[in-house]
């Protein structure tokens, strides 16, 4: 496993991820091992390239990348349901917007905050109510009357931020 991105150039900060480049089958295996002790990790598919971030209990991101056409059956390992990417995907862009917002890329940390926020809804629906649809106008109208509520609740399809 080789050291790349910022802190392999000296050039990172406080919030700079981990970047490590996989070499072989024996760089998966070593992964594998380093996820039991992290807080939530997520592989991701972009083209060519297979990535897993973790974030560990010190809130420090580390990004694992390889081309997917190499070890192909090693990296279904780090595949996930789909509860577990939402789950992972809320932390992971918690951290990022956090590291947008030190880094003065307000415009990025809105974005951010906005997909948490979207995101967290969505966890609490599906947890508390069992609900996976609730985007579309079909939807909606189907999940309103089974939403049993034992208690005053502020979830709405309303816009929850505003300028």
């Amino acid at each position: 496993m080789i050291l790349a991105g910022s802190r392999a150039r000296g050039t990172e900060d406080t919030f700079s991820d981990w970047d490590y480049l996989i070499e072989n089958s024996g760089d998966l295996a070593t992964l594998d091992d380093l996820l039991q002790n992290m807080c939530v990790w997520r592989g991701y598919v972009l083209g060519p390239i297979r990535i897993v971030t973790a974030l560990d209990e010190a809130g420090i991101l580390q990004d694992y990348a390889g081309p997917a056409d190499i070890f192909g059956n090693h990296w279904s390992n780090f595949e996930q349901s789909d509860a577990q990417c939402q789950f992972s995907d809320y932390w992971i862009f918690t951290f990022k917007h956090l590291k947008a917002i030190f880094r003065g890329m307000d415009t990025l940390a809105d974005i951010g905050i906005e997909k948490t926020t979207l995101l967290a809804r969505d966890i609490y629906l599906r947890e508390r109510f069992g609900v996976l649809e609730y985007q579309d106008f079909f939807s909606f109208g189907k999940n309103c009357a089974h939403l049993d509520l034992d208690e005053p609740s502020s979830i709405t399809g309303l816009a929850y931020r505003n300028n």
